[in-house]
């Protein structure tokens, strides 16, 4: 019976430290994880401060970045296609609010957003995409900040009729 017993204790001690391997590589992995989060949000703090200081090169560059390991990412994908837009480098804009949209598909009830994304089909000349944005936007709430909205959504309209 004295062998069980010391078997039994030699499983239990090899299972207690087991436990508290794994505990000690959890919490170091979490604080990895944590310390990649903060470098990330600081990158794409400072790309935000980029776009809206006009340096579009420099946010795409940290954009990408970021976009690398959140390739999921809303706002990501929202401010890149942003950087682009401003670069009127349309049709890759175009691409990454595309892209965007198959992420979240509510963006679609985003008023700003679709007028955005409507916009830069335009100036990609996508006219047939941009028609069906802008016939989605017809029945989407006006912005609070926007109260001219449905007036720019038809002027958009007769915008495409022309250059269609």
């Amino acid at each position: 019976m004295n062998i069980k017993d010391k078997t039994t204790r030699q499983i239990v001690g090899y299972f207690l430290l087991l436990l508290l391997i794994t505990f000690v590589y959890i919490i170091n992995s979490s604080k990895e994880q944590d310390r990649q989060f903060v470098i990330e949000q600081e990158k794409y703090n400072v790309a935000v401060q980029d776009i809206q200081g006009g340096e579009y090169d420099q946010a795409l560059s940290l954009l990408e970045e970021v976009d690398q390991t959140n390739t999921k990412s809303v706002p990501v994908k929202y401010y890149i296609g942003v950087a682009h837009f401003y670069k009127e480098d349309f049709d890759k804009a175009a691409q990454e609010f595309s892209n965007l949209l198959d992420i979240n598909p509510y963006m679609v009830k985003d008023s700003e957003f679709m007028l955005l994304f409507a916009h830069t089909l335009i100036n990609a000349n996508q006219f047939d995409e941009a028609s069906i944005v802008l016939e989605r936007c017809k029945n989407l709430q006006t912005p609070e900040n926007m109260p001219d909205y449905q007036d720019q959504v038809n002027q958009l309209i007769k915008q495409i009729t022309v250059s269609s």
